[in-house]
């Protein structure tokens, strides 16, 4: 894959999706939500299809267990579910206020992966999650 440190490979993937409500915000206007989350899941799907076919020589489809398959409907039913919110979201709120909102992502993030992986949470990480919600409280307790 890129040979970037992870720290660096997470600040610019966040980055880039910062970007992604003022785009569909202005993309909506001109489009209803629902054929906007068709379109760009279709695109996405034909980019994500070409660059598997690409670079993923080894991995095929066909070789995926029936159980899998389920697993990709509940990911991607819950994936539709938060774009749908999310392009109502930005409609109705300044894009500042709603990237607020988004620092709810590690709270929720790190209690799904407590409960989902079993993942450890550390003292410092508690920390750092009681001064988001803390923070997202302050700055959106008048919103």
């Amino acid at each position: 894959m890129i040979a970037l440190p992870p720290i660096i490979l997470g600040l610019l993937a966040i980055s880039l999706y910062a970007t992604l409500p003022a785009l569909a915000k202005k993309m909506q206007m001109d489009m209803p939500p629902f054929a906007l989350i068709g379109l760009t899941m279709f695109t996405l799907s034909l980019i994500a299809f070409s660059a598997s076919f690409l670079v993923e020589k080894s991995f095929s489809f066909q070789s995926l267990p029936s159980s899998m398959w389920l697993k990709i409907l509940l990911f991607s039913s819950i994936n539709f579910i938060a774009f749908a919110l999310y392009l109502a979201a930005i409609q109705r709120l300044p894009i500042s206020e709603y990237q607020l909102t988004e620092l709810i992502g590690p709270i929720v993030g790190a209690i799904a992966a407590y409960f989902i992986l079993g993942e450890m949470v550390k003292p410092q990480h508690i920390w750092g999650l009681l001064i988001i919600g803390t923070g997202l409280f302050v700055a959106l307790r008048n919103a």
